[in-house]
């Protein structure tokens, strides 16, 4: 049986992860939580990503307001411990803890579901307090006042993946509407209630076209200054975690760059870099990089979002695979689980989703991590047509490259360039690099690609490195407009490109395969693209 009422489930399991070794100290945003209780902006809708450390969160906060536990102890130890005005508030108050994702078991009915959660709050509370008289038919919020009139009382809420109902296919629209019109039964006019903390994906301004719920304020993404470091991992955190896992693992196979590499990328409203907080923890846990997004169908999820209307953001996938970002402006409230009209609205569900980041009016695929995933989704769907067609004849271009075959990479591209790029101009060197990035799409898999990398003296326009067997074939590309690929070969031998390949003293592997030269040159009056492959260093 579920208790919503100051149970222990929120205490047990923040006291053990408090005690890993992976442990990240969040405890500073209750200063700030502390600041909005009993004020106008006690109610706050937070919302992030999955696996960005929302129901570590949930129970911290539960932990600290409850007062059935003895925490004072634990939080002093931590960075709330010394904000003294924030103590005050530990154990203070009646906690109402709710996991919407574990409301019912087996249930498949949104009325069902509404209809237990309402029914065990009030089990809860009456149990509580049995000398008092609830009617059901009134809100739960009437409910909490009348305790807080009785007895002086108040509550602290907190709601982790308030937004579950929303993302069941079960889940009818009007039942929807009914688990709406109950949270505004629950909060609105509740003076009862010193502080609610709602957790989930999408904002609660998303679901709501009345007032039931407008007493919430709404903080969707990191650009959002409020608790925005509260969620995912700091690189200043990351840090800290890295030099626990080097003194702890001997083999030391996760190397510092990797980790950024793979799962940074997204911003905070000042700069701050944030990590996916869950892929961290387990790439450190288990000492192994790997897509930890995978596991949980990601290219599935952002096909369900880009089907919707895949003419309005075709070009956009194509350009934010090949690492370029695209303008776009924030829809928060025309993102919802249904219908997406326009491009926008698509991107933005992916911002909310985590699928991209967003910075300065422009969002970008954020790592490697979620980079594999849109190009699964590339791969496997030929609703994308000629970005589908590329993703298939990249193979192609890949076993020629390496076999130092320059006259099919020459006709693979110029076939590309000329009748397969309908989002590209012909006369910038930009334009030619985007056909190149798609050209080698496949390379992905077994290379690390970095575009723009400090190598040498310079910098390389691409460098392939074996992410896998570092006796293979690694390779550097240059591109050149207006020029021959004989000039592109020589700029990556004056320029000592490949010192790449050693990268940084313990922080990447030795190389010990054969390098290769690619020179790609295209000419913007004859539109012909010619290419040069050459040995730059045999294998060790």
């Amino acid at each position: 049986m579920i208790t919503y009422l100051n149970p222990l489930e929120p205490w047990s399991r923040y006291t053990r992860i408090s005690s890993e070794k992976l442990f990240v100290d969040k405890s500073y945003i209750i200063s700030d939580l502390v600041n909005s209780i009993n004020t106008e902006a006690r109610f706050l809708c937070v919302t992030r990503p999955r696996r960005f450390g929302k129901t570590v969160n949930a129970n911290m906060i539960s932990s600290f307001f409850g007062r059935t536990f003895d925490q004072k102890k634990l939080f002093s130890s931590l960075a709330v411990g010394a904000d003294s005005a924030a103590m005050a508030h530990c154990g203070k108050y009646e906690l109402i803890y709710i996991q919407a994702n574990k409301v019912a078991e087996n249930v498949t009915d949104g009325e069902v579901y509404l209809a237990k959660l309402k029914a065990d709050l009030f089990r809860d509370l009456q149990s509580a307090y049995p000398d008092m008289l609830f009617d059901q038919k009134q809100g739960f919020g009437i409910a909490l006042n009348q305790v807080y009139a009785e007895f002086g009382v108040q509550f602290v809420v907190v709601m982790d993946e308030w937004d579950y109902l929303f993302h069941k296919d079960w889940a009818t629209e009007e039942s929807r509407k009914k688990y709406i019109s109950f949270l505004g039964g629950f909060f609105k006019d509740v003076d009862s209630v010193a502080l609610a903390f709602l957790t989930g994906i999408m904002p609660i301004c998303v679901f709501s076209s009345t007032s039931d719920t407008n007493m919430f304020t709404q903080h969707a993404t990191p650009s959002d200054p409020f608790l925005a470091k509260g969620f995912g991992f700091t690189d200043a955190e990351v840090d800290v975690l890295y030099q626990r896992y080097r003194s702890s693992h001997s083999d030391h196979s996760v190397t510092r760059d990797s980790l950024r590499e793979w799962y940074d990328g997204y911003v905070c409203f000042d700069g701050t870099r944030l990590y996916n907080s869950q892929s961290v923890y387990f790439a450190l846990f288990f000492s192994y990089i790997k897509d930890y997004w995978n596991d949980s169908g990601a290219a599935d999820e952002i096909y369900t979002a880009v089907k919707q209307n895949i003419d309005a953001v075709r070009e956009a996938v194509g350009l934010l695979t090949s690492h370029y970002n695209v303008p776009m402006t924030l829809h928060l409230k025309e993102a919802p689980h249904g219908n997406l009209a326009s491009k926008d609205d698509i991107l933005t569900r992916m911002v909310l989703l985590g699928f991209l980041s967003y910075e300065k009016g422009q969002a970008r695929i954020p790592n490697t991590e979620l980079m594999n995933q849109f190009e699964e989704m590339l791969k496997t769907k030929p609703a994308f047509d000629y970005i589908y067609r590329l993703a298939e004849a990249s193979q192609r271009i890949l076993e020629a490259t390496l076999s130092l075959n320059s006259e099919i990479v020459e006709k693979e591209l110029e076939y590309t360039h000329n009748t397969e790029s309908p989002l590209l101009q012909y006369n910038k060197e930009s334009d030619l690099s985007l056909v190149v990035t798609l050209c080698y799409l496949s390379a992905r898999s077994t290379y690390h690609v970095d575009r723009e990398l400090k190598g040498g003296t310079g910098f390389v326009d691409y460098i392939f490195r074996p992410k896998f067997d570092y006796s293979e074939t690694g390779f550097i590309l240059e591109l050149k407009v207006d020029a021959t690929p004989e000039d592109a070969i020589q700029q990556i031998k004056d320029r000592k490109y490949i010192l790449s390949f050693a990268g940084k003293l313990g922080e990447r592997p030795t190389y010990t395969g054969r390098i290769l030269g690619v020179g790609i040159a295209y000419d913007r009056k004859t539109k012909v693209h010619k290419c040069k492959i050459e040995v730059l260093r045999e294998a060790l």
